[in-house]
């Protein structure tokens, strides 16, 4: 279950860093990669972010279905990715609304 609750860190950390940095990732990616227009980088990259969040979510459920972790440790698991996710998936959801216009 160490993997698991790995996966989930990892898949946070990850949605986290695309949620927030996303539209300068997405300049950074349109210079430096495929030159195409930044809204679409950064319309894929709030997708990855809010599906890693999605996975997290199910990661940490299934643990708690498990019962391979104590129950309010999970608990505080699901808090702190509701406390995280919803936040950060509002704010990069509003910025790339606000890209397409």
């Amino acid at each position: 279950m160490m993997k698991m609750t790995l996966s989930i860190m990892i898949s946070m950390i990850i949605a986290t860093i695309l949620g927030v940095y996303g539209q300068g990732m997405a300049y950074f990616m349109t210079d430096y990669a495929v030159d195409i227009n930044p809204v679409y980088y950064l319309t894929g990259f709030t997708v990855i972010s809010l599906l890693l969040y999605v996975v997290s979510f199910i990661l940490a459920s299934l643990l708690m279905k498990n019962k391979s972790i104590s129950d309010w440790k999970v608990s505080g698991a699901l808090l702190a990715i509701s406390i995280i996710a919803v936040p950060i998936s509002m704010f990069s959801f509003f910025v790339t609304a606000m890209w397409w216009g």
